[in-house]
């Protein structure tokens, strides 16, 4: 009788082997780290290219988590943009160093679940932060896992998806916190004194005068801005040229207007007249593109100095679009201003569309016709 093939360590010799096909098979040395470290991985994929020379499509549920993210990563890169690919690359990354030599048919919710137990607990990365998950990254992670297992099985190279009925935390929005009242703002640009905190007093005031999204302006150039329609302005990828910004809706054929208004308008203008076309019209101080963690840390260092430890760039954006709303302005005007649809406005800030309270005259109509 034949023996069964399996990836197994010799202490004798310090490494694994396999039978395969009567003869024994060195896989990979040492040392000894079953079932999650390197050398056990390196061995294990051997074993499994070894034994199972199928292709894709026709292992089906006997394909690897590993092969089956990496086949979705080459398809998806072909049609979205590279952050969602990147944010697709890292999340399923962190998938494949757990379970990636595990077989689709052998993979449960619990090891999803584990990933996630182990990433909500606090962690120092190397550039020295404490970070861990919160509801809304496992629910980033649990999506695109699903996403990629859907995939494959649209694609037909699994049966099922093994994860498609488990439930991930919703992501909760914020538009009801964070929001800074005007004596607020005023603290912060009181601290950000030219000529060292210009830079990061431009972006700011750019962020307040406009709701953009912090990255839309810090991929800026002069060549974006248009001074006569007074915004900067993206284009959808059928008219975009390939070194120019794509923006998050790019994809869908929509263009992107940032317009900008009263004093900060003439701060562009004069920016722009004193670059060339393709400097960054919202630079740090040594003339270098923010990234948005720099931004990131730069506007938090700020706050925490100004009393307001809660504030990230993105807090501008919340405090325009609730600012717009309280005045009793339209959805879908702000909509076009934020580069949002209108749906996802209400979406967010459903809290703020008083319409609760507008009903109450067409209520009073409609009872007063259907009395008995």
């Amino acid at each position: 009788m034949a023996r069964k093939s399996k990836c197994t360590w010799y202490e004798t010799r310090k490494a694994y082997y396999c039978w395969h096909q009567g003869k024994q098979v060195k896989l990979g040395n040492g040392p000894d780290d079953q079932p999650d470290g390197p050398n056990y991985k390196k061995a294990f994929d051997a074993w499994y290219d070894l034994v199972n020379g199928k292709s894709l499509s026709e292992a089906g549920d006997d394909n690897r988590l590993r092969d089956i993210a990496n086949e979705f990563l080459t398809t998806v890169a072909e049609t979205l943009r590279p952050a969602t690919v990147r944010s697709y690359k890292y999340h399923l990354g962190i998938l494949v160093a757990k379970h990636g030599t595990r077989q689709v048919k052998d993979f449960k919710p619990i090891h999803l679940r584990e990933i996630i137990r182990e990433r909500r607990k606090p962690r120092l990365i190397p550039d020295g932060r404490t970070v861990r998950w919160n509801d809304s990254t496992v629910s980033t992670f649990t999506v695109i896992v699903k996403t990629c297992l859907n995939w494959a099985v649209s694609d037909k190279l699994i049966k099922t998806n093994p994860i498609a009925d488990m439930e991930q935390p919703p992501q909760k929005t914020k538009s009801r916190d964070r929001t800074l009242l005007t004596v607020e703002k005023k603290i912060i640009l009181e601290r950000l004194k030219p000529p060292h905190y210009e830079s990061l007093r431009n972006i700011i005031l750019a962020l307040d005068n406009t709701g953009a999204r912090p990255g839309e302006l810090i991929n800026a150039k002069v060549s974006d801005f248009d001074s006569k329609l007074r915004a900067i302005v993206y284009y959808a990828d059928d008219c975009r040229r390939e070194d120019e910004f794509a923006h998050k809706n790019s994809g869908r054929q929509k263009t992107r207007f940032i317009i900008f208004s009263g004093e900060v308008l003439e701060l562009v203008r004069r920016l722009a007249r004193s670059k060339g076309p393709d400097e960054f019209l919202f630079p740090t101080r040594k003339g270098k593109q923010y990234s948005g963690h720099n931004l990131d840390h730069c506007i938090k260092r700020i706050g925490e100095r100004a009393g307001i430890p809660w504030l990230v760039p993105y807090t501008y954006r919340h405090t325009f679009a609730t600012n717009w709303l309280r005045e009793g302005k339209g959805v879908e005007k702000l909509a076009v201003l934020l580069g949002n649809s209108p749906q996802t406005i209400q979406r967010h800030y459903n809290h703020l569309l008083h319409l609760a309270p507008a009903l109450w005259p067409e209520l009073e109509d409609f009872n007063r016709t259907n009395r008995p």
